[in-house]
């Protein structure tokens, strides 16, 4: 497994937490199942081979932003081009950066990130972001806090890219298992997997694991 350096327990699950990738829980551990909830990469390697396919990285901002620019009250904001196919800024870098560990107990923790004007990805606001976790009897819950540090209002969309194993056994029959969501009305995408601004028709909708 990848390099953890804090570790939460109760008497139903355990939980570990990698404060240098983003304060990110890779593995959750539900004792009297004897299985793993999340997704975990055996190493390093692993891990690389899709950085958003494991654990709960957190995702800010979220999403594809056009040539990685957006207007906010009359601003721009700019962000590097991370994805090269898209010509889009995609996801943002939390989930790769490290955390201070503010804060730990046997079933609970806290992990912050500070940056100043410009220090993260050139946004140019400074802010703090704390993301709070607790194990209770029904699993792991997480409280997340952020502060605008700076004299103007900011922008501020946030996602979770939450891996979950499935199936959770070994023994599991991944052909059996699906997901149904229902769709009220789907914002269609073009080719850079952009909104093209067009909506189809809503319906449940089944996804094959």
């Amino acid at each position: 497994m990848i390099n953890t350096d804090v570790h939460l327990e109760n008497e139903q699950f355990s939980a570990d937490f990698s404060s240098r990738l983003g304060a990110t829980c890779f593995r959750l551990y539900a004792k009297k199942d004897s299985v793993d909830l999340l997704r975990t990469p055996s190493d390093e390697a692993d891990r690389q081979t899709n950085i958003y396919l494991f654990g709960n990285p957190i995702l800010f901002p979220p999403n594809r932003i056009r040539d990685g620019t957006f207007d906010f009250e009359g601003r721009r904001y700019t962000f590097p081009v991370n994805e090269s196919s898209t010509h889009c800024h995609l996801h943002g870098a939390l989930h790769s950066l490290p955390f201070e560990v503010e804060q730990t107990a046997k079933d609970s923790a806290v992990f912050s990130y500070r940056t100043q004007r410009g220090g993260y990805l050139g946004f140019p606001h400074a802010f703090t972001l704390k993301r709070k976790y607790k194990l209770g009897e029904e699993g792991l819950t997480e409280v997340m806090e952020i502060t605008n540090d700076s004299e103007a209002r900011m922008p501020f969309l946030l996602a979770y890219h939450t891996a979950l194993r499935v199936p959770f056994h070994e023994a599991g029959d991944l052909s059996q298992i699906y997901f149904r969501a229902p769709v009220g009305r789907e914002l269609l995408r073009g080719e850079r997997y952009l909104p093209n601004g067009a909506y189809g028709e809503g319906r449940p909708r089944d996804f094959a694991l």
